[in-house]
């Protein structure tokens, strides 16, 4: 029997994930608000657990936040569209 290795991740990165999941699925939708006691609340974890998941995915892009707001999942603008065209199509001509 061969083992396959696991890979460890700490509470902030598993939350991290799970968040990251529930945006890319379109459950947390653009403009929804993502607060440090409601993401506390729904995973059974600390406020600076929290608060480090947000964090993390504020530095993937996934969340922004202005000073003195929640966190909150961003609405794309044409430019962050045409930005996304232009890494991915060179992206699918070289794939085909």
């Amino acid at each position: 029997m061969t083992l396959l290795p696991i890979e460890t991740v700490s509470v902030v990165e598993a939350v991290a994930a799970r968040l990251r999941d529930r945006i890319l699925d379109g459950n947390l939708g653009p403009g929804s608000a993502v607060t440090e006691n409601e993401v506390a609340s729904q995973y059974s974890v600390s406020r600076p657990t929290a608060k480090g998941a947000i964090t993390m995915l504020i530095g993937e892009e996934l969340l922004r936040r202005q000073a003195n707001k929640s966190a909150s999942v961003p609405r794309l603008t044409s430019d962050d569209v045409r930005d996304l065209f232009m890494v991915r199509i060179p992206l699918e001509l070289e794939a085909v």
